[in-house]
């Protein structure tokens, strides 16, 4: 059914996600300035997108290698929790040549590459200059999604952040209308 009017599905921006919500809100920016022209002092919403791109493929790839992972530490005979040892000792003491072992070893080291690059994109992205409201929102965006590992985190200084998300989010008001069902709008460059 997807998102018919039939589905029973609650989109996330009326569960107040906010992550996903600045996410959809950003993008639709992008889009909605796509005519605009580069370097009219808002640099830190092409360095977002590429920011998201990095970060959503380093999740794909953290997850392959933890299921990889999964998949060793099952077929070893061994008595060993995840984190005990170390996988690549673990990976030694199975057989050298079991296809499992280069996988694993293949995932682990393109997870790395990953992390590396999306360290060096939101570097850049906290950088840029920021010259309206959806530029902050980016850069908010990109500290929340890397630090908070759970929505319901309630250690100093996510619910802080979050909040301030969820103001720059409200300031003039679409943004409560997008919530309760309304019409995706672009974020006020103001």
């Amino acid at each position: 059914m997807g998102d018919s009017e039939n589905s029973r599905t609650v989109p996330a921006i009326t569960c107040r996600n906010l992550l996903k919500t600045a996410e959809w809100l950003l993008t639709a920016q992008i889009a909605d300035r796509s005519h605009v022209s580069q370097g009219s002092g808002d640099d830190a919403l092409g360095h977002w997108r590429a920011w998201l791109g990095a970060f959503e493929r380093l999740e794909r790839l953290s997850a392959v290698q933890q299921r990889l992972e999964a998949e060793l530490l099952e077929a070893s005979s061994l008595n060993v929790r995840r984190g005990d040892a170390g996988l690549r000792s673990l990976a030694c003491v199975i057989a050298a040549d079991d296809g499992r072992v280069e996988a694993y070893r293949q995932a682990e080291q393109a997870m790395e590459d990953a992390a590396e690059i999306e360290d060096l994109l939101a570097f850049t992205l906290s950088a840029a200059d920021g010259a309206s409201i959806a530029a902050v929102v980016a850069k908010l965006h990109c500290v929340l999604q890397r630090g908070e590992h759970d929505p319901g985190f309630e250690a100093f200084p996510w619910p802080e952040l979050s909040r301030v998300l969820d103001d720059l989010l409200s300031i003039d008001g679409r943004i409560v209308n997008i919530r309760q069902g309304g019409v995706l709008q672009p974020i006020d460059s103001g």
